[in-house]
C-alpha cells in the first residue's frame, strides 16, 4: 500500500517551487506530459505516413514550439503560465476545427462519421 502513496508523491513533488505554489506542471509527471505531447508533434510532422491538412500540420509545430518553450521554463525554475495557456487554446482550436469539418462534411453527404481526430 506505501508503493501506492510513494508514486503519489513522486508525481506531487515539484521540480522547481519558486513561488510556494506547486502546479501540475511543475512535477515530474506534468513535465512528461508536457514531453509525450513534443514526441507526439514530432511524429506527426516528420512521418511519411501520415498525411494531415495544412491546419492539423500547423497545429502540430505550434504544439511542439509551445512544449519546448514550457519544457525550457520549467527547466529553468520559472513558471510556464502563458505557454500552458496556449496549448490549450490550441487544443481548442483543433477541436473545434474538427467538430466544424465533421459537421460540414455531415451535411454535404448525410454519412455520420466516426471520431478518430
Amino acid at each position: 500500500m506505501s508503493g501506492i502513496f510513494d508514486l503519489i508523491n513522486f508525481a506531487n513533488t515539484p521540480i522547481s517551487d519558486n513561488s510556494g505554489i506547486s502546479f501540475w506542471w511543475d512535477t515530474p509527471l506534468g513535465f512528461s506530459g508536457i514531453l509525450i505531447l513534443a514526441i507526439v508533434s514530432i511524429v506527426n510532422i516528420f512521418h511519411r505516413g501520415i498525411n494531415d491538412g495544412l491546419f492539423i500540420r500547423v497545429y502540430y509545430w505550434v504544439l511542439l514550439i509551445l512544449s519546448l518553450v514550457a519544457m525550457l521554463h520549467i527547466v529553468e525554475g520559472t513558471q510556464p503560465r502563458h505557454q500552458m495557456q496556449l496549448l490549450l487554446l490550441t487544443f481548442i482550436a483543433k477541436c473545434s476545427y474538427g467538430t466544424v469539418c465533421r459537421l460540414l462534411r455531415y451535411k454535404r453527404t448525410g454519412i455520420v462519421q466516426d471520431n478518430h481526430d
